[in-house]
């Protein structure tokens, strides 16, 4: 749904635990305008406050977990496509979204670089920063950072 609200400075934060899918179909930190990505209007100036930045902040606080918005729903896109196992594959890229905000706040909490999880577990900064972006890794890979972390990886198949 469009914004039509004002963009004010109380609104300009950067919204905790919630994820803004980007025009590179990457996760990052949501701020306004969340309607940045949209392939309706390119223009910044024209974006506007919306709905999503209530819901969404009320969703992270309320659930205690990552939100991950698609702001125009990449032009449209019907809700179906949300479905498991669906091509467009938004259910599983809410899985890559979960384990990369699980390293970036593991390792924001231990108050380690990028650079320094790299240094410490053995996994190249460029691999931790693009698992942070959300992109598939080995478990041997997360075993690495977990470690390094003083965390363990539990997989549930639920």
């Amino acid at each position: 749904m469009a914004g039509r609200a004002t963009l004010t400075p109380e609104v300009m934060d950067t919204l905790q635990n919630v994820y803004l899918l980007n025009d590179k179909g990457n996760f990052e930190p949501a701020v306004n305008p969340l309607n940045r990505y949209s392939t309706v209007r390119k223009d910044l100036s024209m974006q506007r406050l919306g709905p999503a930045y209530g819901f969404a902040k009320e969703m992270a606080r309320q659930t205690k977990r990552p939100v991950g918005l698609v702001v125009n729903a990449r032009g449209g896109s019907s809700i179906k496509s949300r479905l498991k196992g669906r091509k467009e594959g938004y259910y599983e890229e809410q899985a890559r979204l979960e384990n990369a905000v699980a390293v970036l706040k593991a390792r924001e909490a231990a108050g380690l670089t990028q650079r320094d999880l790299a240094k410490k577990s053995g996994v190249p900064q460029s691999t931790i920063a693009r698992i942070e972006k959300g992109a598939n890794t080995s478990l041997t890979t997360m075993c690495k950072i977990a470690f390094a972390l003083d965390k363990q990886v539990k997989i549930s198949l639920v």
